[in-house]
């Protein structure tokens, strides 16, 4: 593979605009036109989060803007870039060094670029070590190539500067004449003063972090379409660097929130916070499958989304399985600590949030929002609990899908040691799902994952239904009956089960009368489903009062008819 991969089509997703770049050799006009868009884009883009302008809280980094502009502009556009020179050349001047075995870390001792003290740099050179330990010594990745004494040896440069407010830091590739490969420096503000959640010197530690490993993924070459997957993989590589600095945790919610996003989107946000899929396959596969996946991008330049494939391809499972498996995996954040799923989050962040949250049955044809479709890649969750006031304990469950699809999870959550996760076919949930023991059940989750080849988010309907079913009821007798109605115990206390049956869907009430028949409680008013369902009635009248022991009567109107039961509450 060439250093900067120029021979491919490049799908741009980094920096927010995420549009398509055509291939850089022999753009006709058209693709001229929307380079040069993108350029300008990427040069306003560096110029706000670098300049006197910077936004009011700092972003994650700024390699991804700068590396791409970086490989965009050519001579004629140098004079667009006189503000941004020198974030997009090695530093140089008069600096004091402080060397470690692997690092060079250079500094200018008084100034405005000068670190806070020499405490400061120290910190600075163990960090970068610890990281150097975790990549090629833990996990086994292959270093950086070397810069042919571009910082006065081949020892990894690291410059400290003020970058004002804007970025964390950045890390630059650089294309070496001699071998034609690509080696990088890092750069690292001076004294990260005000980056709050986090103290300074955990800025400095996480940010060296990040960006080592950018000069490790350099390694394997550059190329913006592979500008999702170097954001996740550095942003997760901060925890295994760090496990104790959980700043990457509080970037979560970005993807908590957004599940339907494709994973592989670039936005300036989406890109860290969905640090948790490279999470889920070192987790799952190990180191290798994700070094693999590297080595295959760089050998064959195909997409890294591809070569993920690839690597996973060789150790007998598929992208779809993995995206299906991963999809599920997340369902666990914050539910589950088994030694099997991630359990990431710290106290003060949530887990999925779904699309959906049903607690009212029967729904006909539930569909997510419009804009809260899963995307090609995304994902929806569907949360599902038992109704209250209800005993019904089975639920029937249906879903109109979308063409492309990847599958379907049913996550079934009684309890901390007792979670099941179901995995009917496509055709099964279009013919019906059926879930006994629904009144055991706390939580469960639908998780419908768009798949790789979908063309467009997925529009699909959801149909739930819930009834009450006993081992001795006659199938044939139950069916046959145009109503019935009953109470179990009967004579009770403290509670009772009041089920009934309905042939066909229709609305209804059913209320509670005291022995002179006025309405004690109304325990269901609206649409029901046909079949056999169960309602608690716990003696207690509307306002919760708890009601005398005496006779009480449960009274089902429908468009079919009445009918009455007659309760015994005792003492």
């Amino acid at each position: 593979m060439g250093a900067l991969r120029r021979e491919s089509t490049w799908i741009v997703c980094a920096c927010a605009l995420g549009f398509a770049l055509p291939a850089m050799a022999g753009e006709d006009a058209e693709g001229a036109r929307v380079a040069a868009t993108r350029y300008a884009a990427l040069v306003e883009e560096a110029s706000t989060l670098l300049g006197a302008s910077a936004p009011a809280s700092p972003s994650r980094s700024a390699t991804p803007i700068l590396n791409e502009l970086n490989t965009l502009a050519g001579p004629s556009r140098e004079g667009d870039l006189s503000q941004l020179t020198r974030y997009l050349e090695r530093p140089d001047g008069d600096q004091s060094v402080h060397g470690t075995s692997h690092f060079l870390i250079h500094y200018d001792p008084s100034g405005s670029d000068a670190p806070t003290n020499e405490a400061y740099v120290l910190a600075a050179a163990e960090a970068c070590e610890r990281a150097w330990k975790v990549y090629h010594q833990e996990q086994g990745w292959p270093h950086p190539w070397p810069d042919d004494g571009a910082g006065d040896d081949d020892r990894i440069d690291v410059y400290i500067r003020d970058l004002g407010w804007g970025v964390y830091g950045y890390a630059l590739h650089e294309e070496r004449a001699r071998s034609g490969r690509l080696s990088g420096f890092m750069v690292v503000d001076n004294d990260y003063a005000g980056f709050d959640p986090i103290e300074p010197l955990q800025a400095l530690q996480t940010t060296l972090a990040h960006e080592y490993h950018h000069l490790v993924q350099f390694r394997f070459g550059y190329d913006p379409e592979a500008s999702w997957f170097m954001e996740q993989l550095a942003t997760m590589e901060e925890g295994a660097v760090y496990p104790d600095i959980r700043l990457r945790e509080r970037l979560l919610p970005a993807h908590f929130e957004n599940p339907h996003r494709r994973f592989d989107l670039c936005n300036g946000t989406a890109e860290y916070a969905t640090w948790l899929w490279p999470q889920y396959l070192a987790d799952r596969w190990g180191w290798g499958l994700v070094i693999d996946a590297w080595f295959e991008w760089e050998e064959t330049g195909i997409p890294m989304l591809e070569a993920i494939g690839q690597a996973l391809g060789n150790r007998g499972s598929s992208l779809d399985e993995a995206l299906v498996e991963w999809a599920t995996w997340n369902v666990f954040l914050g539910a589950r600590d088994d030694g099997d799923h991630y359990q990431s989050v710290s106290p003060d962040v949530g887990g999925m949030i779904p699309e959906g949250a049903l607690n009212h049955f029967p729904v006909d044809r539930w569909h997510p929002q419009p804009m809260r479709q899963p995307e090609c890649y995304g994902v929806n969750y569907v949360e599902l609990r038992p109704q209250g006031g209800s005993a019904d304990n089975h639920v029937s469950l249906h879903l109109d899908l979308c063409r492309d699809v990847a599958a379907v999870r049913l996550v079934i959550w009684r309890g901390m040691s007792d979670v099941d996760v179901r995995a009917p076919s496509l055709a099964e949930w279009a013919t019906g799902v059926e879930v006994a023991g629904w009144h055991t059940v706390k939580r469960a989750w639908l998780v419908l994952v768009n798949g790789p080849d979908a063309q467009a988010s997925c529009d699909y309907a959801l149909s739930v239904a819930t009834s009450y079913r006993t081992a001795d009821v006659d199938p044939e007798d139950r069916l046959g009956a145009q109503l019935k109605l009953r109470g179990q115990p009967n004579p009770f206390e403290p509670f009772t089960v009041i089920t009934f049956e309905l042939p066909a869907p229709q609305e209804m009430t059913l209320t509670v009368h005291d022995a002179e028949g006025r309405i004690v409680r109304t325990l269901l008013d609206g649409a029901v489903s046909a079949g056999s369902h169960g309602v608690y009635w716990n003696g207690d009248s509307h306002d919760g009062v708890r009601m005398a022991a005496g006779i009480y009567y449960a009274r089902m109107r429908t468009p079919l008819g009445t009918r009455q039961l007659r309760l015994v509450r005792i003492r």
